[in-house]
C-alpha cells in the first residue's frame, strides 16, 4: 500500500512540474511577442479599454474602428497586424 501511495506521489509531482515548466514558458514568450507589436499597426475599438490600453503602453500605430467586423475585415486585407479587443467577442 505504501509503495503504490509513494508511486502516485511521485507521478503526480512529476507531472505538476512538466505543466508548470510549460506555463512558465509559454507566459515568457508572450511577454516578447506582446512587445514586437508595438511598432506595428494594430486596430481596436473606438473609445474602448482596448484603445486605452495601447496609448498607455506607447503603441505607435493605432487604428480605430466603429465596431468589430471592419476592423477584422482590415486584419484579413492585412491592412493592420494586429486587432486587439476582449478576447470573448472576437472568438464570437
Amino acid at each position: 500500500m505504501g509503495l503504490m501511495f509513494s508511486g502516485l506521489l511521485f507521478v503526480s509531482g512529476l507531472t505538476a512540474s512538466i505543466a508548470s515548466s510549460l506555463t512558465v514558458n509559454q507566459l515568457a514568450d508572450n511577454t516578447d511577442s506582446f512587445n514586437a507589436f508595438k511598432n506595428r499597426s494594430v486596430g481596436t475599438i473606438n473609445n474602448s479599454s482596448a484603445n486605452d490600453f495601447l496609448k498607455t503602453h506607447f503603441f505607435k500605430d493605432i487604428h480605430t474602428y466603429s465596431s468589430v467586423v471592419p476592423g477584422l475585415t482590415d486584419l484579413k486585407k492585412r491592412k493592420i497586424d494586429a486587432f486587439i479587443y476582449d478576447e470573448p467577442i472576437l472568438q464570437y
